[in-house]
């Protein structure tokens, strides 16, 4: 175990102060101060359902618990999830894992917004720093910790991060937040909603622009521009249609000093998208619901080659994506609910360096869901689905789930679960093969063309055994797990001996994507919430995984070798998020982190152990009518400088990331 003493005593000192929690509640404070019906979850199930009769683990991160946290980001505010990793591939560019095994994109791990995949197809993730959503926008997030590929499809492999924006009018009027702070900080957002006098037509509109500067010694200042709108139509008193359009336009530095491959660099991100739903309820209490959306992405990031005068490399890209799905929920017979549904997408993309030859792709695919639950008596639950889906040029996959949920007591369940998920290669990993040619000067050359070595889908077996409940008079939610995931054919690039371009004064090394490793991982999540007193409260989440794993890393002729993957695993995390409401307004929060040393994947290093705490204080009044915040931040409070992600070398500098001082500003009418 990798935790020092000081970690040692933290962990004690919040158990016990658990333990002081429930001998001896607050004076005071009675039963009413403190039962409050358990949360309610969708995305585990497509069904609402009680969060302890969810067939899956599911954290939720609701509105109360972005206005406390001191964090700035959304995937910042995901390191509250049990498990949960949070990288900074630069300054602005950020990469969230579960128990490791990610690289700079986090490709094991599905993302929607309001039901939208923000997956990029052609690298895989979520671009976090090109979405148009701000954490402002955010009205609840819900995780599912683990695989839910029978809900959200392939690539839902490790998890689902569930975005739900605020809804028109489901706020205030107006708002407008300014934050000022750290390394040239600067970001304001404002929001205007409209209502018509019969309450049918809702309008929102949403703007922000914000700069960052980055990590001290990196060249990856960014700045964007956002700009989104939603309506909300009641047509009659069972038809509501929802129209959304955004769109993010982004210039982000990338590069480092004297590097051929990577050098210092202007590029222009960009993403736009327009959704319409259409939600009909149906008699005897069911409903049907249609989602059609459009996404685009592009990444313009050419730059002349220096090794070659007059010649130029283009990391860009462009992808589209346009995806229709139509749903019916209801209970065909007592004790029995089921929701049934299909889909359609097609993914355009185009890169030239990315996918080489086939520099323009077109792949549809097609699903099929089902997911149903049974009530066998008032004690045992019963929920069975599965997700067919067939991609063209991959091929057709079945991904099931079946899970029993016993309530042994009122509000306390046993979850027994075993879900089988895929991770669909993306298109960069499907086509590409790369080379680095090292000439004898010292210079490089990227070499690039289609890779014939084709790989298939990442695959995963989950069993898992779950006890959620809450103990009514401490007003303590407690969610624990124990896992084990059985991952094969992980995808990962392969050194090979062939080479593209035999090289007339220097060394080729050449790379493709290969099926070539599988991991045994196995652990505990706990996640506790608890309510010392009516103006206290408490986020603690701890994760143990155990991983054993190798991959196959380089293959020449006589030559085969292989790595570990144990270290890209870190063994112990925490998180803890406190807050105290005062008096006169005022309130505060803080936060604590600590992740066990992991290795970082892809272009990403060796990481030691983090340990961090940050603070949140801010006071609320009202001044002519309006409800006005002033919010002071600090990030990593007593200044332990740690690497984020990138460490230094001989030729790069790393993430080194300080003490960040911040102030807020949140008017609201």
């Amino acid at each position: 175990m990798a935790i020092h003493s000081g970690q040692r005593r933290g962990a004690l000192a919040a158990l016990v102060g658990f333990a002081v929690i429930y001998a001896h509640p607050a004076h005071g404070v009675s039963e009413s101060d403190f039962l409050a019906e358990l949360p309610v979850v969708l995305s585990a199930s497509r069904l609402e359902q009680p969060k302890h009769l969810a067939p899956a683990a599911v954290t939720v991160i609701d509105r109360a618990m972005i206005d406390a946290s001191p964090a700035l980001t959304i995937p910042d505010l995901l390191r509250l999830v049990p498990g949960f990793q949070v990288g900074s591939w630069s300054g602005s560019e950020r990469t969230v894992a579960s128990h490791g095994m990610a690289d700079q994109l986090g490709r094991r791990m599905q993302v929607l917004v309001d039901g939208r995949s923000v997956y990029d197809p052609v690298f895989g993730g979520a671009l976090w720093q090109s979405l148009p959503v701000a954490l402002t926008d955010v009205e609840r997030i819900e995780v599912i910790r683990g695989p839910n590929a029978a809900i959200d499809g392939a690539n839902a492999f490790v998890g689902t991060i569930n975005i739900t924006t605020r809804a028109p009018a489901a706020h205030d009027r107006g708002q407008a937040q300014l934050t000022v702070g750290s390394y040239g900080r600067r970001q304001v957002d404002v929001a205007e909603n409209w209502a018509a006098a019969n309450g049918r037509h809702r309008l929102e509109v949403r703007a922000g622009a914000e700069h960052d500067d980055g990590f001290r010694q990196r060249h990856d200042t960014l700045s964007s521009r956002r700009l989104s709108t939603r309506y909300r139509f009641q047509a009659t008193p069972r038809d509501r249609i929802d129209v959304q359009l955004g769109l993010r336009s982004s210039d982000v530095e990338k590069g480092f000093p004297g590097d051929d491959a990577q050098p210092l660099r202007d590029t222009a991100l960009a993403h736009h998208y327009q959704q319409i739903s259409w939600q009909h309820l149906m008699t005897g209490g069911s409903d049907l619901s249609f989602q059609f959306y459009h996404s685009y992405q592009s990444n313009k990031d050419a730059f002349d080659y220096a090794p070659y005068p007059g010649a130029f490399l283009d990391f860009g890209f462009t992808a589209s994506r346009y995806d229709a799905e139509v749903q019916w929920r209801g209970s065909p017979v007592p004790g029995a609910r089921l929701v049934v549904g299909s889909g359609w997408r097609l993914d355009e993309a185009s890169a030239d360096y990315a996918l080489a030859r086939d520099a323009n792709i077109s792949v549809q695919q097609l699903r099929l869901f089902v997911h149903g639950e049974q009530q066998l008596s008032d004690d045992w639950l019963l929920q069975a689905g599965a997700m067919g889906e067939d991609f063209e040029g991959v091929g057709q996959y079945l991904s099931p789930r079946i899970s029993l949920n016993h309530t042994f007591l009122p509000r306390h369940a046993l979850r027994l679960s075993a879900a089988r998920g895929y991770r669909i290669p993306a298109l960069y990993e499907q086509h590409a093969r790369f080379g680095i040619y090292s000439r004898s000067d010292g210079s490089e050359i990227f070499i690039a063309e289609t890779s014939p070595n084709r790989v298939r889908p990442e695959s995963i077996i989950a069993y898992e055994i779950g006890l959620v409940g809450e103990a009514a008079f401490w007003h303590t939610r407690y969610d624990l797990k124990l896992f084990r995931h059985q991952i094969e054919d992980v995808i990962d690039p392969v050194e090979i001996d062939r080479v593209l371009v035999v090289p007339p004064d220097g060394y080729a090394s050449v790379w493709e994507f290969r099926n070539s490793g599988k991991m045994d991982l196995r652990g505990i999540e706990l996640q506790v919430d608890t309510k010392p007193t009516a103006r206290t409260d408490l986020h603690f989440t701890w994760s143990f995984a155990d991983a054993n794993g190798s991959r196959l890393k380089r293959e020449r002729p006589g030559l085969t070798v292989y790595a570990g993957m144990r270290g890209n695993v870190p063994q112990h995390s925490f998180s803890a998020l406190l807050r105290h409401r005062f008096q006169h307004g005022w309130h505060g929060s803080l936060s604590w982190f600590y992740v066990d040393p992991m290795v970082w994947g892809g272009e990403g290093d060796g990481q030691k152990a983090t340990n961090r705490f940050d603070l949140k204080v801010a006071r609320d009044w009202r001044h002519s009518g309006s409800r006005i915040r002033l919010e002071f931040l600090v990030q990593n409070l007593f200044n332990r400088r740690y690497y984020d992600f990138y460490v230094p070398n001989d030729s790069r500098t790393g993430n080194l990331f300080d003490r960040r001082l911040y102030a807020q500003l949140v008017v609201r009418h």
